[in-house]
């Protein structure tokens, strides 16, 4: 979504998701979406990258987790 337009630039269904966290890159360029969801009785995290500065078109980059975590805490960015 562009701001302060409020016009949707893409749009990308999630399902099984529980929980999503946002964090957005320092500079503004990147958003990163980390997805619980369920699968088969196991809690299983996907980080999804989004390149905002593209403009109108969104590259979108899905990361699956396959290893078993407890808890996940975040994405953390390299400077610049």
């Amino acid at each position: 979504m562009t701001i302060p337009q409020r016009v949707n630039i893409s749009v990308v269904s999630l399902k099984n998701a529980m929980n999503l966290r946002f964090t957005m890159h320092p500079q503004g360029d990147y958003l990163a979406v980390v997805n619980e969801y369920r699968a088969k009785k196991s809690t299983k995290y996907a980080v999804e990258l989004f390149d905002l500065k593209k403009g109108d078109i969104v590259p979108h980059q899905q990361i699956f987790i396959k290893r078993e975590i407890i808890e996940f805490f975040g994405v953390h960015w390299q400077p610049r």
